[in-house]
């Protein structure tokens, strides 16, 4: 068996960052502010493709892990999945010129879904191969550090520099830009990554109800999935929100918006080996209830931030916090994955809980759609052609205030969770 590089594989997580990153962070930017449509139509498609997203991914990952071919389980679906997933996510940022506005809300619906739904397939099948190409604690923590600070270049660019990016050729152009770049490094990573092929012939096939019973029957898995599901959602509102708040609660232009982001991001990025050092001293589990906990404190000080520097200060903090959670959530939900194989007496299923998990993480979307509508009700934010008369009080609402109340649900919920003593490797 050919062993996988560690950089190979993490690369990857560089080329599914990217789109979406501009996906999420600027598509209710872009639809909302710059095309008007209604707050409350962009809450009702995340609303709707919360739904969908709870169907697709158990399938997705059912046929993956029964999946046994030359090339292993997951290659026939990483690739065929990145090439439909950049069509859907250019497609979602192409909106025909001619197109009639009350046509708008179902065009952005139809390509949100389709785009999330490719993202859905490529990330679960990327993610079931961490816990299996990597089988030790040390492996695993020096992987996933390479693969952090992979997200987060992609999150640079993706997020911090497309402000000033978008301001000089639009968002169509730099959503074919990312969206071949990040295909094409997918590609290019799954290729490279080798599975343990004569192994996977003998794997026996996993049941879908037989799976997803034991997954519902696993309160790991549910305290990991909640305690994710309620900190996605804080942390998905603020990056969506951004945009809105230095527009109307700061009046930054596109290069000092850019500067906040690039400050979370650079110190998230710069904060990843000090947080790989914490998680081999002390265990992911401890490492990740302090970040989870930093990360809700962190939230207080943006909501009375007034200017440029008070918002870069801020969000040191945040970027500190913020890059802890990132580096350890992936070991936990490894660590949860060896579990069930000890319990099921062998049977490897990471596709299915991989994309449980990745569900529960996308249940952010209720509570996403929740603040947004909130938002729209309590301070008369209708879209970016009728903003209201307190346009920065909606904006601080949906950025932190609704993400505080968020994250005291995540870092309670996240108390709970036990792993088993020899599961705790340092």
């Amino acid at each position: 068996m050919r062993e996988t590089k560690p950089a190979w594989y993490a690369v990857g997580m560089f080329g599914t960052s990217l789109p979406i990153n501009l996906f999420r962070t600027f598509g209710m930017a872009f639809y909302v502010h710059h095309m008007g449509l209604p707050l409350t139509s962009w809450a009702l498609i995340i609303l709707v493709y919360t739904f969908i997203d709870a169907l697709d991914n158990p399938v997705y990952a059912y046929f993956s892990d029964r999946t046994r071919t030359r090339w292993g389980r997951r290659r026939p679906w990483i690739i065929p999945g990145a090439i439909l997933y950049v069509l859907f996510f250019i497609a979602f940022f192409h909106p025909p010129q001619a197109m009639a506005a009350t046509m708008l809300m179902p065009f952005a619906m139809v390509t949100y879904i389709m785009t999330g739904t490719a993202d859905a397939l490529v990330g679960t099948n990327y993610g079931s191969l961490f816990p299996d190409l990597f089988r030790s604690a040390n492996s695993r923590a020096a992987t996933n550090m390479y693969r952090q600070i992979f997200q987060f270049i992609a999150m640079a660019i993706g997020i911090a520099l497309t402000p000033i990016i978008a301001e000089q050729i639009g968002y169509q152009t730099t959503a074919l830009i990312y969206g071949a770049l990040g295909a094409a490094v997918i590609i290019l990573s799954n290729l490279n990554c080798h599975e343990r092929i004569e192994e996977i012939k003998t794997l026996e096939k996993p049941k879908f109800l037989p799976a997803l019973l034991a997954i519902i029957k696993n309160e790991k898995f549910w305290i990991a999935g909640m305690t994710g599901a309620f900190y996605t959602s804080a942390v998905a509102l603020l990056m969506a929100s951004m945009v809105f708040f230095a527009n109307y609660r700061l009046g930054l232009t596109g290069a000092q918006t850019t500067i906040v982001f690039a400050t979370v991001l650079v110190v998230a990025l710069g904060s990843v080996p000090v947080w790989t050092y914490f998680i081999k001293k002390h265990g992911p589990l401890p490492v990740w209830r302090m970040a989870l906990i930093g990360v809700g404190i962190a939230f207080i000080p943006l909501i009375f931030v007034f200017n440029l520097i008070t918002a870069v200060i801020a969000c040191v903090f945040f970027g500190f916090v913020y890059s802890g959670v990132t580096c350890t959530f992936d070991l936990i939900g490894a660590k949860i994955i060896d579990d069930d194989r000890v319990r099921s007496g062998g049977i490897r299923r990471e596709g299915i809980f991989s994309s449980m998990s990745s569900f529960l993480g996308r249940l952010h979307g209720l509570m996403m759609s929740l603040g947004l509508f909130l938002a729209s009700v309590i301070y008369g934010y209708v879209s970016g052609d009728e903003p209201g008369e307190r346009p920065g009080e909606a904006a601080r609402f949906m950025m932190a205030v609704f993400p505080l109340c968020m994250m005291v649900i995540s870092c309670t919920i996240s108390r709970f969770l036990k792993l088993p003593e020899s599961q705790e490797d340092k």
